[in-house]
């Protein structure tokens, strides 16, 4: 670095991010990929990979806003299927959450 110079620099990496599935009681619930797995089964696509681990209900980790716990877990729990029959299915507005990031920066004078 040459005197009076600022230097910047960020690494960006792409992870793949998949369909996360808890099992519980012989019991599949989807914990992560609502969006993908609805578009790629209005799509068609009915199978995919996903990751399957084993969860107790409480650490389920399905997103505040969902189905309470007796409704997925209850006699008749939702179907992914289900979102595209308007019989069982309805459209709703859901309010626009608002996200903001930060960036500070940090002037370091060197040693030496």
């Amino acid at each position: 670095m040459q005197p009076g110079v600022i230097g910047f620099g960020f690494a960006v990496g792409v992870m793949p991010s998949f369909v996360q599935v808890a099992r519980h009681r012989g019991r599949y619930v989807l914990r992560d990929g609502y969006h993908r797995s609805y578009g790629l089964l209005a799509r068609g696509v009915t199978h995919v990979p996903v990751f399957v681990r084993d969860f107790g209900v409480g650490d389920l980790g399905v997103g505040a806003g969902l189905f309470p716990t007796d409704v997925y877990l209850g006699e008749r729990p939702p179907l992914l299927t289900d979102f595209l029959d308007d019989t069982v299915a309805a459209d709703v507005r859901v309010p626009t959450a608002q996200e903001m990031l930060v960036i500070q920066g940090l002037e370091l004078t060197p040693l030496g």
